[in-house]
């Protein structure tokens, strides 16, 4: 391969919006960092030195990840989430496996899915206290009926008959 293919690589892995870096997948040295990758862990204090461990850098553990994307998932491309303690997000992680300069390494992709993951968090803990709120409707008999919670919190009858003109009216 020419050098400037190669270096036609690297910019393209460079100018990615998302962290893509290369590990070694017998020792997890990290062997490569796009500049999103470095950018990030910059920006967390951590410094990378020649055989710096994907776990150790990314995770703050002494000990390779129990769902080690360039081991658990045979570098399928899958993407799973993790949480890092030391990046404080949450991360889409997805692996292939590839070879580098000779060895088996596995080159990762990460995209921050913090927003998403507060998202479902928050849908969540909504559709929970809708469960709480709710009111059951008979149109053919014109009433209306609150659970405890709508009562309490909205100091409203048990029942309302004549549905919905009774209601509008006290509204008003």
């Amino acid at each position: 391969m020419e050098q400037e293919e190669i270096q036609l690589y690297y910019d393209i892995a460079n100018h990615a919006t998302n962290g893509i870096y290369v590990i070694d997948r017998d020792n997890h040295n990290i062997l490569f960092l796009n500049q999103k990758m470095k950018k990030l862990l910059q920006e967390h204090g951590i410094v990378m030195t020649d055989g710096k461990k994907c776990y150790e850098a990314l995770m703050g553990y002494s000990l390779p990840c129990k769902n080690c994307a360039a081991k658990i998932h045979a570098c399928d491309g899958k993407a799973s989430e993790m949480y890092s303690e030391v990046l404080v997000k949450f991360h889409s992680i997805s692996s292939h496996e590839i070879v580098w300069k000779g060895r088996p390494a596995a080159v990762v992709y990460l995209r921050d899915t913090t927003d998403t993951h507060s998202a479902r968090n928050n849908l969540a803990i909504a559709m929970e206290h809708a469960k709480m709120l709710y009111w059951e409707y008979d149109m053919a008999h014109a009433t209306a009926s609150a659970n405890a919670a709508v009562r309490e919190w909205f100091g409203m009858p048990e029942k309302i008959s004549d549905y919905p003109e009774s209601y509008l009216k006290k509204a008003l």
